[in-house]
């Protein structure tokens, strides 16, 4: 098979590649191991500037219309043990959207754009041969002019291709389950506990997602996520009796940082690029920043013969938004670290909340503008998508 852009993974990020790239006339394949795009432990918010993102792609409509999994989210709640707390609104429209539809509805644009995706076939082994790659699948070899990895926090990829980063400082992990009950709030809310935090989200209106993030070297047993896990006696009362209604689901640990985000012929998306801390909720708004800014570059990382200078640029503007989208992150776990501070910078926050809404709005803001609408362009003209919210 010949291809000009190969896709080895199947979640958020490599599919809005796919899209990216489908849109505007290249010839993609993408390759997934599991029969469907996979769910995974996951916070399942989209912040404004990812909003926007999947507004141009033409799937945000398509996700509006399964209200029973997604749900609008109006901010963010930091809630201290005693039941104190502070927030802030987004800085635009934010949703939260259960893992499946998400990459149902991405699966589904991708093919409308042209984009061949294969599920159930898992990629093996690559090369750089001369101006392309060649990339070993369950369905054979393909050639492709560019690579891009979205194959996830232990990329196989980026560890062939020599781009693992530094080891990570922290070793923090997470779990999640869904909870059959009524929102009581709009908000995300994050409560602290002693060395853990629970992450707390409507998706739809009678389920409630709840994560609970912790460092491993701090809590040397694991938490519990049943209706009456310990920890976080405000969120247990919340809950009360709400019947669990998905498997625990876990994942890390977090806050890894590729080398480079391009190498020979290749690009790193997703997780595979770098992870954010769970604890700001920013990582698939970030994988689709990163996709929309990869789709600018295709020209020359496709169809120039020296695709470096392409290359380069990528891996500059995954930087670039990755150091933004981690300035939250990095400051809430210091706070993390030390609850007396914590506690006192609340306090100070919650008798000047315009300085916490002018933090979030800076820490969330999109690095650069969402681009042309995808849909306008190639055959990802087909299914319009209305720009109502």
């Amino acid at each position: 098979m010949k291809v000009e852009v190969a896709i080895v993974g199947g979640g958020p990020a490599g599919l809005a590649v796919a899209i990216e790239a489908a849109a505007r006339g290249f010839e993609v394949a993408l390759f997934e191991r599991q029969e469907r795009a996979p769910d995974k432990a996951c916070g399942e918010g989209i912040l404004p500037a990812g909003v926007a993102c999947l507004r141009r792609l033409g799937a945000l409509k398509a996700i509006r219309e399964h209200p029973r999994d997604h749900a609008l989210i109006s901010g963010l709640r930091y809630v201290e043990e005693d039941g104190r707390g502070v927030e802030s609104p987004w800085p635009g429209l934010a949703l939260t959207v259960r893992r499946t539809l998400l990459e149902r509805t991405l699966a589904e644009r991708a093919e409308s754009a042209g984009a061949r995706l294969h599920f159930g076939c898992a990629a093996r082994r690559f090369r750089i041969e001369g101006e392309g790659v060649r990339l070993e699948t369950d369905a054979g070899e393909v050639e492709a002019r560019l690579l891009v990895a979205a194959d996830g926090l232990h990329s196989p990829i980026r560890r062939a291709a020599g781009l693992e980063g530094r080891p990570l400082a922290r070793h923090r992990l997470g779990m999640r389950r869904h909870f059959a009950t009524a929102p009581w709030s709009s908000l995300v809310e994050v409560y602290w506990g002693d060395g853990m935090e629970a992450y707390v989200t409507p998706v739809g209106p009678a389920r409630v997602g709840v994560a609970v993030l912790w460092d491993a070297a701090r809590q040397r047993r694991r938490p519990s996520l049943d209706p009456l896990f310990t920890g976080f006696g405000l969120l247990r009362e919340r809950l009360g009796e709400a019947a669990p209604e998905t498997a625990i689901r876990g994942a890390g640990p977090f806050g890894g940082l590729a080398r480079s985000a391009a190498g020979q012929r290749l690009a790193l998306i997703g997780d595979a690029a770098g992870t954010l801390d769970p604890i700001s909720g920013e990582g698939i708004s970030l994988a689709l920043q990163c996709a929309a800014g990869l789709g600018e570059l295709l020209e020359g990382l496709v169809r120039r013969r020296d695709p470096g200078p392409a290359l380069e640029e990528y891996a500059r503007l995954h930087r670039r938004a990755y150091r933004r989208a981690a300035l939250l992150p990095g400051l809430l776990l210091q706070l993390s670290d030390n609850p007396a501070l914590r506690r006192a910078a609340f306090g100070a926050l919650q008798r000047a909340p315009a300085i916490f809404r002018a933090i979030v709005t800076r820490a969330t803001a999109p690095v650069a503008g969402p681009g042309p609408d995808l849909q306008a362009m190639g055959p990802a003209a087909t299914n319009p998508e209305s720009r109502a919210p």
